[in-house]
């Protein structure tokens, strides 16, 4: 019986999405300790014809062909970097957990690299942009596209994690329910890209190469095999001897390198999977599981918010809170007390003047420069004398 449903299940599959019937595999239970269990998501792309082939910016020959140029032909023409290594400009690798919300994990990662190449900030002061945000209105089960994330990415931008938080906990499925705000709304615009391009399988090694040897990382979808679950700690993925899928996934290709003959790849399943969340795939193998296109994405600035958000707490000493600031790219800081803005302030340290000592209150900063805002963390601070006690009336 259960292999009738499974049946039954794969053929649905197949006539609305065109997952090959082969290729859809059971269902396990969650276990944090098995990646076999981990959340995948990609569903099959039904309007990637709408996208333009990707187009790179600048053209690179392998090394063999350059070195057959003539002189002043080379002083014309690049030759392909024998290896290309983007991650120093992403944030640690996250964890997407149970979800299927690899898609938008991929695609914020994706978008959080361009603020790390085109700004100072640096892994943890890299503000993680929100899954949740991008993933709206969808279900925990439900999937999504790969051309949907970078349609949204382009007409709405993606807001910051800080503002629409993502929960691990399986039980917590009400947080896909949330509508969008208008804070977020406002704060995901400057994280819009301009325009996004398809890679094909037809040349897809070397269009991928062309990405990164540009500086672009490319975001891919794979099928998932028993191969990709078995990855060890060392990160080399296995090459496929069964093609038993159990769904689409998203990933992001962060580099390569031709003395190995291997993609560098960004997963989202937290830094225990591979190598700290980084795998090393082989060309062929990539070839032998992808699901046949891969997106280039161009961002629309340079220019962003405030990175690398932090607020510490210290009592002066005659007990009143002052708070100390560390951010990248900050033009001003607004206090905000109990989540009402107190006042403004262009400097890197402040006191709240008129703390109640006796209350506990919580603080934030909004950092902000002519780009757009950042909020920092939320700090709370416990009362730091006792209340009065009350005069017995005679």
């Amino acid at each position: 019986m259960k292999k009738i449903w499974l049946w039954m299940i794969s053929s649905i599959l197949f006539f609305s999405i065109g997952i090959p019937v082969h290729l859809v595999a059971e269902e396990k239970a969650f276990d944090p300790t098995d990646f076999s269990t981990y959340g995948l998501g990609m569903k099959e792309s039904i309007g990637q014809e709408s996208a333009a082939p990707y187009q790179p910016p600048t053209t690179y020959v392998p090394k063999q062909e350059w070195q057959q140029l003539s002189p002043s032909k080379q002083k014309q023409q690049k030759y392909l970097p024998e290896r290309v290594d983007l991650r120093s400009y992403f944030p640690s690798v996250r964890n997407q957990g149970r979800f299927s919300t690899c898609v938008p994990f991929a695609a914020t990662a994706l978008r959080e690299y361009y603020i790390g190449r085109d700004t100072t900030a640096r892994g943890a002061d890299i503000s993680y942009l929100s899954p949740l945000y991008m993933y709206y209105p969808r279900g925990p089960k439900d999937g999504m596209r790969l051309e949907e994330a970078f349609q949204s990415m382009q007409y709405q931008g993606v807001t910051p994690e800080i503002e629409r938080p993502y929960d691990l906990n399986p039980e917590n499925t009400a947080q896909f329910q949330n509508p969008i705000t208008n804070v977020q709304w406002k704060q995901a615009l400057p994280y819009q890209i301009r325009n996004y391009q398809l890679i094909s399988q037809s040349n897809m090694v070397a269009q991928i190469k062309q990405a990164l040897a540009n500086r672009d990382p490319v975001m891919v979808g794979i099928y998932v095999y028993p191969n990709f679950d078995a990855t060890p700690s060392s990160g080399i993925v296995p090459p496929v001897t069964s093609k038993k899928s159990r769904g689409g996934h998203a990933l992001v290709v962060v580099g390569y390198d031709e003395k190995n003959k291997w993609f560098i790849v960004r997963n989202s399943w937290g830094e225990k999977f591979g190598d700290q969340g980084y795998v090393y795939m082989n060309y062929q193998t990539l070839l032998d599981m992808t699901s046949g296109y891969g997106f280039v994405a161009t961002p629309v600035s340079y220019w962003y918010p405030p990175q690398g958000v932090q607020v510490k707490h210290t009592l002066t000493r005659d007990g009143k809170n002052q708070f100390h600031i560390t951010a990248l790219q900050a033009q001003q800081f607004d206090l905000y007390r109990d989540g009402t803005y107190i006042k403004s302030f262009w400097e890197t340290s402040m006191i709240d003047e008129e703390t109640d000592p006796t209350k506990e209150h919580t603080y934030y900063v909004m950092a902000k420069n002519s780009i757009g805002e950042t909020r920092s963390p939320i700090i709370i601070v416990p009362s730091s004398q006792p209340m009065p006690m009350l005069q017995k009336a005679n």
